[in-house]
């Protein structure tokens, strides 16, 4: 008898995404087209000079994805 073995995700799909959009914006990169209109439309990121960076609401949601990942972060300097 094999053991089943069980897929715990603690992110849907959709939260993935952004999540990793977010990181990319924090990391100086910029994420593939659609999920940056995504991310600009809810107001997640703006740019600035020509720069991306994340808006307070970005960081919180940021924030909001890493714990429901289960990782730790700290806060932004």
């Amino acid at each position: 008898m094999s053991k089943k073995i069980h897929k715990v995700s603690f992110l849907s799909n959709t939260q993935n995404v952004r999540l990793g959009g977010l990181i990319a914006v924090l990391g100086d990169r910029e994420p593939y087209e659609y999920i940056l209109s995504g991310l600009m439309k809810d107001g997640f990121v703006e740019r600035t000079g020509g720069v991306l960076r994340l808006t307070d609401r970005g960081i919180r949601e940021k924030d909001r994805l890493t714990t429901l990942a289960g990782l730790m972060f700290e806060k932004d300097r």
